[in-house]
């Protein structure tokens, strides 16, 4: 049997995915890849009697997913330094668990809080950071930077005004109920004086 390991690749990045897929040129090759309840992806090809592992992932540290928590980010590049960095403006969460190399917990807010904006919101540049999950990601290929920032600011201003408008609905229908409620304590009032008078009047 031929042990030709040729792959065909295909990349495909369009507006309803974004899939990188392998096949083997020499369909007569036999191979497997199988993905274990841990997230590790091994691929064996058949050798004589056995399956031999060709390929697995995770390889390093930080292809393993979340392995360094929130508000932090894996560098494999940190040389013999731990992998794992908080955000500028963050600290471990566990001074302990960070020396032991575990860095799960992930990191908190300084607590003499640093600025990291300056003029308000933006965006902290920070190299080196894992490909995210693009699972449920949308690609906008047309969009530059610029054009991403004016349509954030105005996703954030469509925000705000929903929420004022939903602050205003709130108010006038709390109001309408206060309305009603003193209307009703009203007119039991007004029918109890009118009853009280007509017995008043009756007694007479």
């Amino acid at each position: 049997m031929s042990t030709d390991l040729t792959f065909n690749n295909s990349f495909v990045n369009n507006q309803d995915e974004i899939t990188i897929m392998s096949s083997l040129v020499n369909l007569e090759f036999l191979s497997k890849a199988v993905l274990d309840e841990s997230g590790i992806v091994q691929w064996s090809s058949w050798h004589d009697t056995r399956w031999v592992e060709y390929w697995s992932a995770p390889q390093e540290f930080c292809d393993k997913y979340s392995s360094c928590g929130p508000n932090s980010y894996c560098n494999p590049y940190n040389g013999v330094k731990f992998e794992c960095t908080c955000f500028p403006g963050f600290e471990p969460k566990s001074s302990r668990d960070w020396y032991l190399r575990d860095g799960s917990g992930g990191c908190l807010r300084k607590k003499q809080g640093v600025s990291i904006c300056n003029d308000g919101e933006g965006f902290v540049k920070v190299e080196h950071l894992k490909v995210p999950d693009t699972s449920i990601a949308h690609v906008n290929m047309s969009l530059s930077l610029q054009k991403y920032d004016y349509a954030k600011k105005n996703d954030l201003n469509r925000k705000k005004r929903m929420l004022a408008i939903l602050g205003v609905s709130v108010a006038v229908l709390f109001l309408l109920v206060v309305s009603v409620v003193y209307l009703l304590i009203m007119r039991k009032k007004i029918i109890t004086l009118l009853a009280s008078r007509l017995e008043q009047s009756s007694a007479l």
